[in-house]
């Protein structure tokens, strides 16, 4: 068979890192139009999509607190170390080293309208999913609500989605410090209840504090004037860091980050809708503990991750994969030709573009105007909520490094 070597490689590596132990074998069989058993009910990325990044945007790369490498998209987080030597333990115990920092790729992030869908993994994870959201409760009884030319919607109303967050299971780059976290290997909103519900008090029951300041935030006098920065901020570079971190119910130009649940406001275009449940799982994983429940960046992660409580944006970056590469390197996930169809589309219709010249080249931040990395989707059509994403989430690691 000539998809033997993959059908292995997927299934092996589905069951590693899901430790479970009860998979089901992967349906070789399955054409690759039809997804995993439905084409209108789940995308097909393969496992190949894993690769569609652009290796570079793991730079810059800092030793010593100076840039040794520049990088070509997301320059390093503001509040990064600058100091050129550091020390982990105490006298007499104490350990002396130097400083280096880099991105470095940390989850995989599904966006998906089916609860039980795995674009990347397929039919070998959906039994597991099906029987997690089946104990979760959270099922199939949310459905993706499309909307059509001239259709108003209320503001939770839009459209739904599920999100799985796998760990990255590559190394690329070499490095793998202690003070990198990455997190167990899958977190998913079909293990969290609030996730799929519509009530305000428990929608935000991970966000408390959300019910306090969110009069004010929401009012129009404030609301307008923060979004527009944090979309300046995020597409610029302009005010990027520390004060936009603080705020971090926004999203930038993408919708709110809060409430952490997979109803989404009036985002007509599925690119920001898909972008929006990425940075909310990442507001969900600070709060339950995951891989966002601490901080790699700055002096005081040196040494080992440290708890915050709530995740820094500029600590995060992100590279869309799937349905178009922001890579634009093309890739391979399947095809004969050692090409994927999603990249090859998105190369001669120009899905992915470099606008103005604002960071769109391989990862973006994570509030960044689709316009600088997102130009010309194919989804622009009236149906436009019809799609599943994956993305791949890269974290700064500040670390000491001891030879």
């Amino acid at each position: 068979m000539k998809y033997g070597k993959k059908t292995v490689r997927l299934s092996v590596l589905a069951a590693g890192l899901l430790l479970s132990g009860s998979l089901y074998a992967f349906d070789s069989g399955a054409d690759s139009s039809s997804g995993n058993g439905s084409s209108q009910t789940c995308s097909n990325a393969g496992f190949d999509a894993l690769i569609n990044f652009d290796f570079d945007s793991a730079f810059p790369l800092r030793i010593m607190g100076n840039t040794v490498i520049s990088g070509g998209d997301v320059p390093h987080p503001p509040h990064a170390t600058t100091q050129s030597t550091c020390k982990c333990g105490e006298e007499p115990y104490a350990i002396y080293g130097y400083t280096r920092g880099m991105w470095l790729p940390t989850r995989f992030v599904e966006v998906v309208r089916n609860a039980s869908c795995s674009p990347v993994y397929g039919d070998a994870v959906k039994p597991l999913l099906q029987q997690m959201a089946a104990l979760a409760g959270t099922g199939q009884s949310e459905q993706v609500t499309r909307l059509t030319a001239g259709e108003s919607s209320g503001r939770y109303d839009t459209s739904f989605r599920h999100f799985h967050s796998w760990s990255f299971p590559f190394n690329p780059y070499g490095w793998n410090p202690r003070c990198f976290h990455k997190g167990g290997n899958l977190e998913t909103s079909i293990a969290q209840p609030v996730w799929s519900k519509k009530d305000p008090v428990y929608m935000n029951l991970l966000y408390p504090e959300w019910m306090a300041i969110g009069n004010l935030v929401n009012s129009p006098l404030f609301d307008l004037p923060a979004h527009t920065a944090s979309c300046i901020a995020n597409t610029t570079g302009i005010g990027w860091g520390m004060v936009d971190d603080a705020a971090y119910w926004l999203g930038g130009c993408m919708g709110n980050n809060l409430p952490a649940a997979g109803s989404m406001s009036a985002e007509k275009n599925s690119i920001i809708g898909t972008s929006t449940i990425l940075n909310r799982s990442i507001m969900l994983s600070n709060r339950t503990g995951g891989y966002a429940s601490v901080s790699t960046v700055g002096d005081k992660a040196l040494c080992t991750p440290v708890p915050v409580p709530y995740a820094s944006k500029s600590e995060f970056k992100s590279s869309m994969l799937f349905p178009y590469p922001e890579s634009g390197s093309g890739g391979s996930s399947g095809g004969d030709m050692g090409i994927s169809e999603g990249a090859l589309f998105g190369q001669l219709s120009g899905e992915v573009a470099n606008f103005l010249n604002m960071g769109g080249k391989g990862a973006h931040r994570l509030g960044s105007s689709n316009f600088a990395w997102a130009v010309s989707r194919s989804d622009q059509s009236l149906d436009n909520n019809d799609s599943d994403a994956v993305y791949l989430l890269w974290r700064w690691v500040d670390c000491c490094e001891f030879n």
